[in-house]
C-alpha cells in the first residue's frame, strides 16, 4: 500500500495527488481482481431497484440488507449470519473513538460465516450499509477463492474489491461520517473517516471505470463537491496517462510474486494453460532464482496434469541443473520417464528421489509401481501400489493407475471400484475408461 500521510487534499491541482505508491497499489490490486473474476459491472446506487427489501422498510434493517446484497452478489442468503454484540459503545457516558463505533468483524463457521457488528452501529445508518458492505465483499471474494491478507491492509484492499464487484458508489457516499448526538445529559460527538482516503478511492474508482468502459457522469451528482472534483481529475489522469488500453496496461503491473500465486489460483480452477502462460511470464522476467525454478517445476507439473508428460521432461531437467537433490523434480521426471516408454531412466530418478529422504513416499511409491508395472512385474506392482495406498495420502491419479493394474490382471469388479473413486475425483481420464469397462 502506499504511504496514505502523503496523500493530500486537492485544492489546485489538476491531477490527482496521490504517491507512486498509491497508484500502483490501486493498479495492481484492480488488475488482480480483474484477473482473478472478470467483472464489468455498472456501480450500484443504493435504491429501490437495486435495494428492493431493505426499502420496504423506513429503517435499515441488517436481515434485508444483507438479502439484497447478497442477490447482487450472487451469495447464498442462508449461509450468511448477523450478530449483534454489547462492546464499549454500548457503555452510557463512556467516551470512545468513532472507528471504535463502526467496526465489524468476520468469522467462519460450519454453517457458513457469520457477520459481528457493535451494536451502536444501527445509530449509524451510512455506516451500518458500508460494514455489511464490506464483510459481504468479503464472502464474495472467500467464495470466488481470491486470497487477500488480512492485516493492516485489509480494509483498504476491501474498498477496492467493492468497486471491482459494482459496490464502490455506495461506499464512496459515506468515506466520512461527521456528527452530533444529544439526549439531554450526555452530547456525543464524532468524526469518522474511512480506512481509505477519498482521493485513493476516487483514483480506484476512475480506473476502474475507465478499465470497464463505464462512465461516470450518471452518477456523479450523488458524490460530495470533493470527491466528485478528484474523481473527474482521476479519470482525466488516467484516460489521458494510458496511450493503450487499460487490460494492456494492467498486465504489466502485477509483480512476480503476485504473478506467480495468480499461476497457483489458475491451477486450483482447472484454468492450466493459462496457469502456464502466466508462469512462463515469471520465468522470462524473474531474477529470484529460486522463484524462477520453482515455476518451472509447476510448469512441467501442470504439463503432466493435462497428460503431455513427454512436454514435461525439459522443465523438470531444468529444475535439476539448479538444484540436482530436488526430490519432487526426480520424482516427476522418474514418473514422465516411465509413461513414455523409458522405464529404467525413469526408475533411475525416482530412486534418487527416494534417497534424498524428501520424496513425498506416497507419490514415489507409485511411480515405483508404474516402472514395475511398465516391465511386467505385477506382483512387484501390485506391492508398491499397496504401499502406496497404505500411506492414506492423496496422490494424482493413483486410483486411476492401479485400477488400470488391477483390469490387466483380470479383476474387473475391483477395477471398477478403484476407477469409481478416480471419477469421482474428477479425473477425467479414469471416467472414460470407467464408462468403457462398464459398458
Amino acid at each position: 500500500m502506499g504511504f496514505w500521510s502523503k496523500t493530500k487534499i486537492n485544492s489546485e491541482s489538476e491531477e490527482p495527488i496521490l504517491t507512486a505508491l498509491d497508484k500502483q497499489w490501486v493498479e495492481s490490486n484492480m488488475k488482480w481482481l480483474r484477473l482473478m473474476k472478470p467483472e464489468n459491472k455498472a456501480q450500484f446506487s443504493f435504491d429501490k431497484i437495486n435495494f428492493p427489501e431493505t426499502f420496504k422498510d423506513n429503517a435499515i434493517d441488517s436481515s434485508t440488507l444483507v438479502a439484497d446484497i447478497s442477490k447482487l452478489l450472487s451469495l447464498d442468503n442462508s449461509i450468511i449470519e448477523i450478530n449483534f454484540i454489547e462492546d464499549i459503545t454500548s457503555t452510557y457516558g463512556l467516551p470512545y473513538s468513532a472507528q471504535e463505533i463502526f467496526k465489524s468483524d468476520l468469522q467462519e463457521n460450519d454453517h457458513g460465516y457469520k457477520i459481528i457488528l457493535g451494536e451502536y452501529i444501527i445509530k449509524h445508518p451510512k455506516q451500518h450499509i458500508n460494514r455489511i458492505i464490506c464483510e459481504c465483499i468479503k464472502i464474495k471474494l472467500l467464495e470466488d477463492e481470491i486470497s487477500f491478507d488480512t492485516g493492516s491492509d485489509t480494509d483498504s484492499f476491501i474498498f477496492l474489491a467493492a468497486i471491482h464487484y459494482g459496490f464502490g458508489l455506495i461506499l464512496s457516499q459515506n468515506l466520512i461520517d461527521v456528527g452530533t448526538k444529544s439526549d439531554g445529559a450526555w452530547v456525543s460527538n464524532w468524526r469518522y473517516s474511512s480506512a481509505i482516503p477519498f482521493q485513493v478511492m476516487a483514483y480506484a474508482l476512475a480506473f476502474y471505470c475507465a478499465g470497464a468502459n463505464a462512465e461516470i457522469d450518471e452518477w456523479e451528482d450523488s458524490l460530495s463537491d470533493e470527491f466528485r472534483r478528484e474523481l473527474h481529475l482521476s479519470h482525466k489522469f488516467v484516460k489521458s496517462s494510458i496511450s493503450k488500453s487499460i487490460p494492456e496496461r494492467m498486465d504489466n503491473i502485477l509483480d512476480e510474486d503476485q504473478l506467480y500465486n495468480l499461476a497457483c489460483n489458475k491451477f486450483k480452477k482447472g484454468h492450466l494453460e493459462e496457469a502456464i502462460s502466466i508462469l512462463h511470464k515469471v520465468v522470462k522476467n524473474t531474477k529470484n532464482q529460486k522463484l524462477k525454478f520453482l515455476s518451472l517445476h509447476n510448469i512441467g507439473y501442470y504439463l503432466q496434469t493435462l497428460g503431455r508428460y513427454k512436454e514435461s521432461i525439459e522443465y523438470f531437467h531444468l529444475v535439476l541443473e539448479y538444484n540436482p537433490g530436488n526430490a519432487y523434480a526426480n520424482d516427476n521426471l522418474g514418473f514422465a520417464y516411465v509413461l513414455t516408454g523409458q522405464p529404467e531412466k525413469g526408475k533411475f530418478y525416482i530412486d534418487l528421489a527416494i534417497n534424498t529422504g524428501e520424496s513425498n513416499l506416497a507419490y514415489s511409491y507409485r511411480n515405483t509401481a508404474l516402472y514395475f508395472g511398465e516391465i511386467k512385474d505385477m506382483d512387484q506392482a501390485e506391492k508398491y501400489f499397496q504401499k502406496s495406498l497404505e500411506i492414506h495420502a492423496p496422490v494424482d491419479l493413483l486410483e486411476y493407475f492401479y485400477g488400470k493394474h488391477l483390469l490387466a490382471k483380470g479383476k474387473k469388479d475391483d477395477a471398477i471400484e478403484y476407477l469409481t473413486i478416480a471419477a469421482n475425483k474428477g479425473e477425467m481420464d479414469a471416467l472414460e475408461l470407467l464408462q468403457q469397462v462398464i459398458e
